[in-house]
C-alpha cells in the first residue's frame, strides 16, 4: 500500500514495528484521509503486516498508548491479530471456536444493549435527542453562537430533567 503521507511516529515493540503515518495538510483541516498505522512483524522479510486506517478507533487508541509509553498495549494488540491471522488459516477447529466465541460475545453485548434500551425513559430519550441536535448545531456555529447555545442548552436540559422528577 503506497499513500502520500509522512511518517509521524514509529516504535519497535517486541517482534513488531509500529509506523504511524499522517497526511499533515489533511489532518490540519480535520480529515484523517491518508492517515494510517502499519504494523509489521520484524525479521524474516516482514512475513506479516497489516494496516489500520486513521478513521478506526484503534488507530487513536494505539497512538495514544505510544505517546504514554504503554508499549504493552501495542504489543498485545499486534500479538492478538498476528496469532488470529496465522492460526486461523491452520486449523478449522480453531477458526470455528474463535468465531463461536465472537458470536457469543456479540450476542451478550446485544442483549445488554437491548436491556439498557428498555430502561430508557421517554424523558431520557427526549433529553438525548435534544443533546445530539445541540451537538450538531454547536459544531456548525461560530464561537459567539456557541457560547449562547451552551447557555440555552443548559437551561433546556435542566428543565427536561426537572420535569422527569414529578
Amino acid at each position: 500500500m503506497k499513500l502520500k503521507t509522512n511518517l509521524y511516529k514509529s516504535a519497535e515493540v517486541g517482534p513488531f514495528r509500529f509506523c504511524f503515518y499522517l497526511n499533515e495538510k489533511k489532518v490540519r483541516k480535520g480529515s484523517v484521509d491518508g492517515t494510517y498505522l502499519k504494523i509489521s512483524a520484524i525479521g524474516r522479510e516482514e512475513q506479516w503486516s497489516m494496516v489500520v486506517p486513521g478513521s478506526f478507533h484503534s488507530f487513536g487508541y494505539l497512538l495514544e498508548a505510544l505517546n504514554q509509553g504503554k508499549e504493552s498495549q501495542l504489543l498485545n494488540y499486534a500479538r492478538l491479530l498476528y496469532l488470529v491471522s496465522m492460526l486461523d488459516t491452520m486449523s478449522q477447529e480453531m477458526d470455528n471456536t474463535l468465531w463461536q466465541a465472537v458470536d457469543n460475545w456479540r450476542s451478550y453485548i446485544q442483549g445488554k444493549g437491548e436491556e439498557n434500551a428498555a430502561k430508557v425513559t421517554e424523558a431520557q430519550d427526549m433529553a438525548d435527542t435534544e443533546l445530539m441536535r445541540g451537538v450538531v448545531a454547536y459544531a456548525e456555529a461560530s464561537p459567539k453562537e456557541r457560547k449562547r447555545m451552551s447557555e440555552e442548552s443548559r437551561k433546556e436540559m435542566k428543565q427536561i430533567l426537572d420535569e422527569d422528577k414529578y
